[in-house]
Order: structure tokens, then sequence, then C-alpha cells
């Protein structure tokens, strides 16, 4: 099965979910109190061998799951990847193990994503397929960074895929119907009832399995370590690798009901801790709302192909400079503005709309800028669009013109308001690499793999955006022979035709 999804960045919201039985009782509400003094289950995402590890355990898997053919990975005809980037691993106290994989769905959406665990305990494994359904309200507060995911309300559905002979309590709670949660906590009905139409076993558990799901609370994770009260950090509860991955913008949680011990006996009684690793929605809604009515041709049909590249598209482009950046508007214009120092394109804050920008790219460009030319001008300013964003997060008020200010905006957020000029070079690097990346895989159709570097062209093309930011000239990456070739490839392309040695890459617009 082939393995694709939007790529894990700077930040990874690492959630945990427990999952204890539990019969309705008043003192059912667990308080944060009481969960520090709980035994918590550890957990990291893997890295190397372990992570390809994890993987062949998923493949293992998914090939018994289409032996075993019934239907329930694929319901309704609908298919599913992973991103085999991200794999979260959760040990319980009880000695499971928890795989989860982040899942491309074909019926994800705003409101709704999935992912996959897999549960080894003693040698034997499970296999479930988890959806989470926001409502429409708490969807759109969540999207737009109003309220944490703790305070999710909607429905949650478990599908048991595939589970090993003899592996306890392989059922799936709810019977495939949703088991609602509201607001984080509280009970609620389990969505369903009966036993278990998916004849994986044990139906005598179905009751257990409801209960287990029928009450839930969203309370906060300590799993992160050393994370500050902002959540701007933490590592592994047993340190390692993932001390250098781990950068969180906000506090991980889990899901728990107080168990039921009076049934601990019974195969479904036993607690279970699973993690969620949240998707990355708000890119590609954000690629989805872009506004191009009036925009040429030539560059709509740059934008599009941008939109649909399989690695570097525009969704996942924004992905990798922050993993779950607000909800804005874009709408980009072919349209002539003064421009007194000859700027091809700009953006601006639509001053009407909060978290609205206009894209303008001027017509005397569009008449003889190359596709490759004006796929540069869109993606650098679709990242100035996100660059405003940031601002607007910060209730930067008025929103600055000044693309340097921008720039600056994004190495705050991911170092803080005291940083190095190291700081502006390291973000500097990443964007060029994101964009050389995009723009390589635009005009070849060739995807560049991670440990190998885009070539030389493309990364002068990335580089030639950022000749408004101060570390264009100040950076030790790049020599003064370096600067001169860097502007005569942007002037290449931006006017399809040859400026010293540098001829143009991009094939010209009709």
């Amino acid at each position: 099965m082939k393995q694709t999804f939007k790529k894990i960045t700077l930040c990874t919201i690492v959630l945990v979910l427990t999952l204890f039985t539990s019969c309705q009782k008043d003192d059912s509400i667990t308080t944060e109190d009481n969960i520090q003094q709980k035994q918590l289950p550890t957990s990291r995402i893997l890295t190397g061998t372990d992570a390809r590890f994890a993987i062949e355990i998923f493949n293992s898997q998914m090939t018994k799951i289409n032996l075993n053919n019934n239907g329930l990975q694929m319901k309704g005809g609908d298919t599913f990847t992973i991103d085999d980037t991200a794999v979260l691993e959760v040990k319980s106290h009880k000695g499971k193990t928890n795989y989860t994989f982040r899942v491309n769905h074909s019926l994800s959406d705003e409101r709704t994503f999935f992912n996959v665990v897999i549960t080894e305990q003693e040698g034997l494994k499970k296999t479930s397929l988890i959806r989470y359904e926001m409502d429409a309200q708490f969807a759109h507060n969540f999207n737009s960074h109003k309220v944490d995911f703790a305070e999710m309300d909607g429905l949650i559905f478990v599908n048991t895929l595939h589970a090993d002979d003899n592996f306890p309590c392989n059922d799936s709670p709810g019977g495939g119907v949703g088991i609602p949660i509201t607001g984080g906590a509280g009970s609620g009905s389990s969505g369903g009832g009966g036993t278990d139409p998916n004849g994986n076993g044990n139906p005598h558990n179905e009751n257990m399995l409801l209960q287990m799901y029928a009450q839930l609370e969203m309370s906060l994770s300590y799993s992160a370590g050393n994370a500050d009260s902002n959540g701007n950090g933490g590592g592994n509860d047993n340190g390692g690798d993932d001390d250098k991955w781990l950068l969180i913008s906000r506090s991980p949680r889990y899901l728990s009901v107080p168990p039921d011990v009076e049934n601990e006996g019974k195969p479904c009684a036993e607690g279970e801790e699973i993690g969620i690793l949240l998707p990355f929605l708000n890119s590609q809604i954000i690629v989805n709302r872009i506004t191009d009515e009036n925009l040429e041709e030539c560059s709509k049909d740059v934008l599009n192909s941008l939109k649909l590249l399989n690695q570097s598209g525009m969704a996942n482009m924004i992905n990798q400079f922050d993993d779950s950046p607000s909800i804005y508007n874009v709408d980009i214009r072919t349209e002539a503005y003064p421009t007194p120092n000859g700027s091809p394109a700009q953006t601006r804050v639509d001053n009407e709309n909060p978290y609205s920008y206009i894209i303008r790219i001027h017509p005397e460009y569009t008449t003889s800028t190359n596709k490759l030319g004006l796929a540069t001008l869109i993606l650098h300013e679709m990242i100035h669009a996100y660059f405003l964003s940031l601002l607007e997060d910060a209730n930067t008020s008025p929103l600055p013109e000044d693309r340097s200010i921008q720039f600056e905006a994004y190495v705050i957020k991911n170092f803080g308001a005291t940083s190095q000029n190291s700081h502006h070079e390291i973000m500097a690097t990443k964007y060029v690499d994101i964009l050389s990346r995009a723009l390589q895989e635009y005009n070849t159709g060739i995807e560049v793999p991670e440990n190998t570097e885009p070539d030389q062209l493309y990364k002068d093309l990335a580089w030639g955006g950022l000749q408004d930011a101060p570390i264009y000239n100040t950076t030790n990456e790049l020599t003064e022979e370096d600067r001169v070739r860097i502007n005569k490839r942007y002037a290449a392309e931006l006017f399809n035709i040859t400026f010293g040695t540098e001829v143009p890459a991009g094939e010209a617009c009709p």
C-alpha cells in the first residue's frame, strides 16, 4: 500500500487517548489532581530503525486485512493511506504497545479525521481504524484556534479491521455507530447497542465496550515531560531521540474515564492508552479557499498544478512551515498596482475582512513571465500571506507591508522575540529548501527525495524570493558570486529571456 500523506514538520500535536471501562458513577469525572497520581503511559514519536519497524508492522497488518477482506477497512469503497513519517508509540503500564498512524482518508474533511492504531500485546496484534468527527461549531472554533482539541464536541467511531486469533477484547465498540463526546468531559449515551455486527468475536464484551466509550474526559497529559506552561517544549517520558523533535504548540491531551474495578477480570475491562495524531486540516482548507476568478489563464493553470503536486503541493508546503496555521483566505489576482520598485507581485491585507489577503500579480509580468517564473511568484506570495497570518495571530495591528518584518514574524514564531541572526539563517535555509523542492517537482514532474538536495537552479529561484529580507545580504550561505547568479536566474524566469549564462528553464505561457 502506498504510504503517502502530508509531512510532519516543526510542530507535532500529540494527544493520548486513555480508555478505561466505566459504569455511570457520580464520581466518574476525574480531577487533574487524580490524574497526576495515575500511572501514566509513556509516548514518543518513532524515528529511524524504530519507525521502520512500526511501518513493517503496519504493512503486515494491512496484508492480513486485505486477505481477510471483510470490507471494514474500505467501508463503502473508501480507501486510505498513511503518513509514514509520523508514528506515535504509546506504551501502557500494563504492557500494551499502541502505534498510531495519521491517515489520509477519502472521507477526511474540515470536521473529520482518521487514525489507524495497531495494538500489540503478548505477541498478538489488533488493528483499528478510528474516526474523529467534530461537530460543525467545534470544528470551526478548533480550526480557528479558538478552542483546544481537549474540548472536542462530536463523535468517535471505532472499527476493528483485524485482530489476531485469541487477541483479547477484539470487538469494535459501538458497533460502528458514533460514540458521543461533549465538551471534553461528562456522560453520554453509548451511541449504539446490541452485539458487534463485525464478526470479530467476543460479543459478550459489547456492553463492556459500550461503557468504555460512554463517558470520556479530556485531561492534561503529562507525557510531554518538560513542556512549559505554553506548551512550547517537552520530550519523551524516557528521554532520548524525540527530545530533538518535540515542539508543541498546544498542550498534549488524553481522553480518560475511570476504570470499573469490579469488572477488571473481563477481557475488555483492562485499560488502554491510544495516541492521537491530529490531522493537517487547516492548510488544505486554506488552499481550497483560494479565489482565482480574477487571475489570467496561464497563472490559473500554474496555480492549479501547484495545488496537485504529490510531495510539495501547496498544502504540504504550508504544513512544513507550521503544522497548524490559522485558517485564512487568499484572493490571487492579475491586477495592476503602483510599483515604483518594479515588484512583479505583492501581497496585501484585505482590511475589510480578518485573515484575508490579496495577492496581485502585475499584468506587465504575466505577459512575459514563463510558467516556472509564475510558480515562483505564486508560491513566494503565498508564503507572505502565511507570514501575515502569523502577525494576525499575534494581534499585530496594523499589519505591516514591510516584507522584512513579515519574515521576522516567521523567525519569531519559531524562536521567540529575542531571536538571533543565526535563527534568521536557519529559517532562510528552511524556506529555501521547502520552496526549491516544490519548484523542482512542479517543473520536472519528479519528487525530490528527502535525502536528495534540490538542484541549484531551484534553490537560486527560492533565494531570489528572499531579496527583500536582510538575511539575503548577510547570510554566510551566499557569496557575492552566488547573489549575482541568483539575480540572473530570477530575472531569466521572470522575463523568459537569457541573462548571461542563465537560460530560462520554464515553459513559456501560450
